[in-house]
């Protein structure tokens, strides 16, 4: 249990009607990720959907780094893929160490 002294914490209070819907709506969103679970997956390949959540990036920066020839990836139909390797070398090229 949390402690709700600490200044971090946040309660929020909302209608039992308002929690059920809450509950509803969480409900229906892990069967949907539990659908997308049993998926086959692509070795070694995500989507662009993917690659903006893992790297917190917008789509026009991956236009960008795209048509650049920064980023290697491959379109079918209106999907783009990467490789996780091409995404990863793409985060080593751009280490920095602070000066």
């Amino acid at each position: 249990m949390k402690n709700l002294n600490d200044k971090n914490e946040t309660v929020v209070l909302m209608s039992l009607a308002d929690f059920e819907e809450v509950k509803e709506v969480l409900k229906f969103l892990k069967s949907k990720a539990d659908e997308n679970d049993s998926l086959p997956k692509l070795k070694n390949w995500i989507t662009e959907k993917q690659a903006m959540l893992l790297l917190g990036k917008k789509e026009t920066w991956f236009w960008k780094m795209r048509n650049s020839n920064q980023l290697a990836f491959s379109k079918m139909g209106g999907t783009v893929f990467y490789e996780m390797a091409d995404i990863e070398e793409l985060i080593a090229r751009n280490k920095r160490f602070a000066a």
